[in-house]
């Protein structure tokens, strides 16, 4: 058990980035997302803008 919840935070952050390739500062990237037309935020859910870029996320890895 992780004693601090700012550290167990960043620790997941990083299982994430090595285990999916999510950004490692993934709050962030979620923050900043749509002011660079990324992502459209409707209440709690996050959408990918462009088609083309769901499309090659949906996709297993090779």
């Amino acid at each position: 058990m992780v004693p601090n919840l700012a550290v167990a935070t960043a620790l997941t952050g990083v299982q994430l980035a090595r285990s999916v390739g999510a950004p490692v500062r993934l709050m962030a990237f979620l923050k900043d997302a749509p002011d660079n037309k990324l992502l459209r935020v409707t209440g709690p859910v996050y959408q990918f803008r462009h088609s083309r870029l769901r499309e090659r996320l949906a996709r297993p890895p090779r």
